[in-house]
């Protein structure tokens, strides 16, 4: 779950087959996440003559869709499928201000493998998707004091803060795993001079 104004943070994993080919991988990210950054965070130590080394950046972006082009390269045959054989990508976007509390959005990439160097037709290509669920937390502050009726000059009084979610609010809770609020969620007391600022939340 994210909440607007929240980055994502996706992590795209490529596996290739032996020999030798070209390498495209498109990421489009959907309406309410825009894009922030991209770059490959790995290459496998079997794969040679690539275009792009670690680190580098998308050859192509157009609003929230951008690729990758790796150009011919070669991945060594040893008849193993392993961390030697993956390019990794990592993307980061950013939850829209205007996203709509428990909408799906859904990020699609696409790897595509051809012929070597410009060559077509493909030699394959696989899609994945990866989804979150848009959070709006809509919050309600109370507070109250102890003693409410006018007290004397040297009495100590106690404020009580207490946050809550409204009806409605699709904000994560302050729960225990069995649903119920823990003491250490529930309070927490601030010393403010001769004031004592109690704080309670769910």
């Amino acid at each position: 779950d994210a909440a607007p104004g929240e980055t994502v943070t996706y992590r795209l994993t490529v596996t290739l087959g032996e020999g030798t080919q070209r390498v495209i991988v498109t990421d489009t990210l959907p309406a309410g996440i825009s894009f922030e950054s991209a770059k490959v965070v790995g290459i496998g130590a079997t794969i040679t003559g690539s275009a792009l080394a670690v680190d580098a950046a998308p050859t192509a972006l157009l609003g929230g869709s951008f690729s990758f082009d790796f150009g011919t390269v070669t991945n060594a045959g040893d008849n193993d499928v392993d961390a030697g054989d993956r390019i990794e990508i990592e993307v980061v976007g950013r939850i829209a201000n205007t996203a709509t509390a428990g909408a799906t959005l859904t990020n699609t990439a696409t790897v595509e493998t051809f012929a070597p160097g410009g060559g077509k037709p493909g030699l394959g290509s696989d899609t994945a998707d990866a989804s979150v669920d848009v959070v709006r937390p809509d919050l309600v502050i109370v507070k109250e004091a102890v003693p409410t009726a006018a007290g004397d000059a040297g009495n100590l009084v106690t404020y009580t803060l207490k946050l809550s979610h409204a009806p409605g609010s699709t904000g994560p809770r302050c729960r225990a795993a069995g649903g119920e609020a823990t003491a250490a969620c529930q309070t927490s007391s601030l010393g403010l001079g001769d004031h004592q600022v109690q704080v309670w939340h769910s």
